[in-house]
């Protein structure tokens, strides 16, 4: 098998307050994948649900995987928008109690190139180096509006570097954390240190929140790559997403 270009690795604190906080963290890895498709990832966070929440976004989380796994190889569009439109198809908005709050990130890594869309806000920040210092990235972080006639906004696409991280965490992870605390250790410690430092951070927050997310780094340390004009930095990932946003309203 083909060595993959970047390694995701996923962290998971059960909380025991399950009754006001759930989490639903998919993850398919290539070699899982016979017909040789990328990474497919979902982070689905639940506040004060019901049962029946549960089971209606593990059920749409199984149609976006099933979906994306069967999406056959299209120049037009990615696998993941194949995935989402059907699952868009299948699933009407807001198919869960009022009183429930969904955060939902969804997104696909094939060779270098990025996927993702979101319902409502999500704990998403791109790492990266511009002039040798480490800066951050927020994104999909404001897809807020009840209005939309589908479930998930449009796919935004972009490129990962080698040397990038992308951290993808559940909204509890918020306060513990913060996006200039993880900037300092990733300026100085390994990715397998930065993991470690969220782990704990969030188990000496106590135990009622449960925590989950993942990180995607390079898989081997090489020196940063020089920018061409071939290559679509952070800026375009944020004017891209600017764009589809505009083309919605």
């Amino acid at each position: 098998m083909k060595e993959q270009m970047f390694v995701l690795e996923e962290f998971f604190i059960e909380g025991r307050g399950k009754q006001s906080s759930h989490i639903l963290l998919n993850i398919s890895e290539p070699s899982s994948n016979p017909l040789g498709h990328g990474y497919f990832f979902a982070l689905c966070e639940l506040t004060q649900p019901q049962h029946s929440d549960i089971e209606h976004m593990q059920s749409l989380i199984d149609i976006l995987e099933d979906s994306y796994c069967k999406a056959q190889k299209d120049e037009n569009r990615s696998r993941l928008e194949h995935a989402i439109e059907e699952a868009n198809k299948q699933y009407q908005y807001q198919k869960y109690n009022k009183k429930t709050r969904v955060n939902f990130f969804v997104g696909s890594l094939e060779g270098n190139t990025l996927y993702f869309t979101t319902h409502h806000s999500t704990n998403v920040h791109l790492f990266y180096k511009k002039e040798a210092t480490w800066q951050t990235m927020p994104l999909g972080e404001n897809n807020e509006s009840d209005t939309n006639s589908q479930f998930f906004s449009a796919i935004s696409e972009g490129s990962l570097r080698n040397q990038d991280i992308l951290y993808v965490g559940s909204n509890a992870c918020n306060t513990v954390t913060k996006k200039g605390g993880l900037l300092s250790i990733i300026e100085s410690q390994t990715t397998t240190e930065l993991l470690t430092h969220i782990t704990q951070s969030c188990k000496k927050q106590g135990q009622k929140n449960t925590y989950a997310g993942m990180l995607i780094h390079g898989n081997t340390p090489k020196q940063p790559a020089p920018l061409t004009k071939d290559t679509i930095t952070p800026q375009e990932i944020t004017e891209d997403i600017n764009r589809e946003e505009d083309n919605t309203d």
